[in-house]
């Protein structure tokens, strides 16, 4: 549990168990404890403290240890840099540790450093001079693997927050998104791979803004980087049904239709097949007897819905064939596709009898 203010932050953990030794067939509880505050009143200084309490190993024969800590750091001049530490063990052990740091010029630095060690066993005290150069040694990164980088963010936030614990596989190897979103592959041969994410990890009714499995091409000794974006999904359905004239006087014929007419809903067409597409993917659908269909996990944006005639009524044709739709995230959409009849009137010629003698 953590908490970050404008200058100050505070972090708390706990964590209980229980050793298992089968050799020796006992069982003992293990637990840590941990809390620390750091705060930075300026870009010159900061303060912190630290308690920690349990197990220092979890394996052998764990004994319980208490420690606390004190530190802070003081820029005196841009140049010139000042800290102090100090740390109590088991509450017979104390120890103080301090260093003074100046840069010159050329960025070598001088440190004198001082450490006092206070204990029922020894009380001793250290000082050293340093003096550190840096060296600039080349490197370069192997060209026989390649590295990817990327993050798992929440589209619909405006700070595009990143989104934790989201397992991302690329070609059957795993990697953990951390808790700002981030995940590594530091060793994948060059290559083609397909990336998707593990839908149950980030919320229900929710999907990736790009479609996934995504293609990556890996190149040997340099770095691909992959953000998804993560948002709610939407949701179509509809109806399709056939109208029939109100005018029985007109009948049904192949051709332009001649006028408009008025129709009524008739019934549901069933087995008509719809496509859903938006340029990166392709859903098809067919509708059931009542001529109902939903197409459900849809990623926002411009989608067309296109009707096929192969199983029309004859003499009928769609009132839209093609139709834009714009889906919002978490939208759910309703339509009604009209298949309406070609209409022509139907004139009929009354004709004499004939009178045929035996």
């Amino acid at each position: 549990m953590g908490h970050s203010f404008k200058n100050l932050s505070f972090y708390a953990t706990a964590q209980l168990g229980q050793l298992d030794d089968r050799l020796l067939d006992k069982k003992s509880d293990l637990e840590r404890y941990n809390i620390s505050v750091y705060w930075r009143p300026s870009a010159w200084q900061y303060y912190s403290a630290y308690f920690w309490a349990g197990q220092q190993s979890f394996i052998g024969s764990p004994e319980r240890t208490t420690t606390v800590g004190l530190s802070a750091s003081y820029k005196l001049t841009s140049k010139l840099l000042f800290d102090i530490n100090f740390q109590k063990s088991d509450f017979d052990r104390d120890q103080w540790i301090g260093s003074l740091n100046y840069t010159l010029p050329n960025n070598h630095v001088i440190s004198l450093r001082g450490r006092h060690l206070d204990s029922d066993l020894e009380d001793k005290t250290s000082v050293m001079l340093v003096y550190a150069i840096p060296f600039g040694i080349p490197a370069s990164r192997k060209k026989n693997i390649g590295f990817l980088r990327g993050r798992v963010y929440d589209a619909e936030d405006p700070q595009r927050r990143g989104i934790p614990n989201v397992i991302v596989n690329v070609n059957g190897v795993t990697a953990v998104t951390d808790k700002k979103g981030y995940f590594h592959f530091p060793s994948l041969k060059p290559g083609s791979y397909h990336l998707w994410v593990e839908e149950r990890n980030i919320g229900l009714n929710r999907v990736t803004t790009l479609k996934t499995p995504l293609k990556v091409r890996i190149e040997g000794g340099e770095e691909s980087r992959v953000d998804l974006g993560v948002t709610r999904s939407a949701t179509l359905m509809g109806k399709v049904v056939v109208f029939r004239p109100v005018d029985k006087r007109y009948i049904f014929i192949e051709g332009k239709e001649e006028g408009k007419r008025e129709v009524v809903e008739d019934y549901g067409l069933s087995n008509l097949l719809l496509q859903l597409e938006n340029g990166q993917e392709t859903i098809r659908r067919y509708t059931d007897r009542k001529g109902r269909f939903s197409f459900e996990q849809l990623r926002p944006g411009r989608w067309f819905l296109k009707v096929y005639n192969g199983n029309l009524p004859k003499f009928h044709y769609p009132e839209q064939e093609t139709s834009k739709l714009e889906l919002k995230p978490g939208a759910k959409e309703e339509v009604l596709i009209r298949i309406l009849p070609r209409l022509r009137p139907l004139l009929l010629i009354e004709e004499g009898e004939i009178a045929v003698e035996e």
